[in-house]
């Protein structure tokens, strides 16, 4: 290469070192044009390919060095008949550009390649689903994908479809909380909303409370998790029987009971009974039960936790003396053994009475 040669890559080198669109300065037919168009294609800054002769037998190789990790403007600068256009695409879904889900608005429609261009764009990111025709064959396995890769894009797809329920599964079996985009009024929304509580007990609070299946399904939340009892508007038709279900099976679950509904006393009576001081530290202790049900967690050998909500109360219930937390502890299981006098033999009615005097006696 001759002196005069030598200086003229040097020049053109340092041009697209700095700036990648120089290379509109270089003449394609200069004899090392391949390696200066390399380093051109590595500036992600500008966008060179596009003074690239498309032409040239190592277009499609260099039209992938300048896509990959690029935004889309740099692949819609890529001619759709030339012959490494997929593979191009494909690599323009590589990289932090190609998560991009504009990316794959470059591609026509009807390229014949549009199918696989469009699976490498949603497997990178669901979004892409958006710029796939909804009447396209393919359309119910890419959404499929989509909502499975981003639960969200559910949205998007119409609810009219044959394959509707299927794209929801997809995601719901996934993410429960995704129940909040299929339409209430889906021909499947039962069969749906069942997969999603399944999935995640708490997708509850995003059914269509009006539903006919919502009292089933309430019932299903609350088995699984029964903290869902939160998500529960305590206006629901057996809200307290569903309370009770719930604090049954978990203390932590009267934490997320109103105070205020009837026969919450007896709730909370239940739940001390079955967990002892981990239900009582539930209760505020306003409520007027609150010091019966601490004294029989007293009486059955637990230490109280306090509920955390009232610190500033101080410590008075602390401060009362063993003998009268268990005197009160007795007055409950006494006032409760009356109650139930009527459905047990005379003879176990006294032995009770006659057991539960001895040990006040010994208080």
């Amino acid at each position: 290469m001759s002196n005069l040669s030598t200086r003229a890559e040097a020049r053109y080198l340092s041009w697209v070192e700095q700036d990648g669109s120089n290379l509109r300065h270089v003449p394609p037919s200069f004899a090392n044009y391949g390696a200066i168009a390399r380093l051109a294609m590595a500036d992600k800054r500008h966008d060179g390919l596009r003074h690239v002769p498309t032409d040239r037998e190592d277009y499609g190789e260099l039209a992938k060095l300048a896509v990959a990790g690029r935004m889309k403007h740099v692949l819609a600068s890529v001619p759709t008949d030339h012959a490494d256009y997929a593979e191009i695409a494909i690599k323009a879904m590589e990289g932090h550009g190609g998560l991009s889900p504009g990316v794959l608005e470059c591609v026509p429609v009807n390229h014949k390649d549009f199918g696989t261009i469009a699976l490498h764009a949603i497997k990178r990111n669901g979004w892409a689903l958006t710029h796939v025709p909804i009447h396209r064959p393919d359309y119910g396995a890419l959404a499929r994908l989509a909502v499975a890769n981003v639960g969200a894009v559910l949205k998007d797809v119409p609810c009219w479809r044959e394959d509707y329920a299927a794209i929801a599964r997809a995601a719901l079996g996934r993410c429960g909380g995704l129940l909040k985009y299929v339409p209430k009024d889906s021909a499947s929304y039962g069969e749906l909303a069942k997969l999603a509580i399944q999935t995640t007990p708490s997708a509850i609070a995003e059914m269509d409370k009006d539903h006919a299946d919502y009292g089933k399904l309430v019932l299903l939340a609350i088995h699984a998790y029964p903290g869902a009892i939160m998500y529960v508007s305590k206006h629901c038709a057996n809200y307290t029987k569903l309370a009770r279900l719930a604090t049954r099976m978990d203390a932590g679950a009267l934490a997320y009971i109103s105070a205020d509904i009837p026969g919450y006393d007896k709730i909370a009576c239940l739940a001390v009974r079955k967990h002892g001081s981990c239900a009582l530290c539930q209760i505020p202790k306003n409520q007027p039960v609150y010091d019966e049900l601490r004294a029989l967690v007293v009486f059955n050998g637990e230490e109280p936790m306090e509920s955390e909500d009232d610190d500033e109360d101080g410590d008075e219930d602390d401060d009362d003396d063993d003998g009268e937390q268990k005197s009160r502890a007795l007055r409950v299981v006494s006032d409760e053994l009356f109650d139930a006098k009527e459905a047990m033999p005379e003879q176990t009615y006294v032995h009770l009475s006659n057991a539960l005097k001895r040990a006040h006696e010994q208080i």
